[in-house]
């Protein structure tokens, strides 16, 4: 295909816009390749976000599951030390 004015991509900066609009699924549609490389270009791009989309979400999700379980641990210990204290008390 011959190179034409006609691209939505005018500068280096909207080439950057639209890569990061499609490494995380966004597509606001106000950029778009027009030509076969640059839409090969943006299908290899788009299934690379969604490769570290699908490898950081389940990461942070343990993240936060692995906090929640060890706070869940320090009350259910600090209860039962309270309660053996109550309990000599008595």
């Amino acid at each position: 295909e011959e190179w034409t004015s006609d691209s939505s991509i005018q500068t280096v900066t909207d080439g950057y816009w639209l890569t990061a609009l499609t490494v995380t699924s966004l597509g606001y549609g106000d950029l778009y390749p027009t030509h076969t490389y640059s839409r090969i270009l943006m299908s290899i791009c788009s299934i690379i976000g969604l490769v570290i989309i699908a490898i950081t979400v389940p990461e942070i999700y343990h993240y936060f599951d692995r906090m929640y379980q060890n706070e869940t641990k320090k009350r259910h210990i600090i209860r039962y030390i309270y309660s053996d204290q109550i309990a000599l008390r008595i």
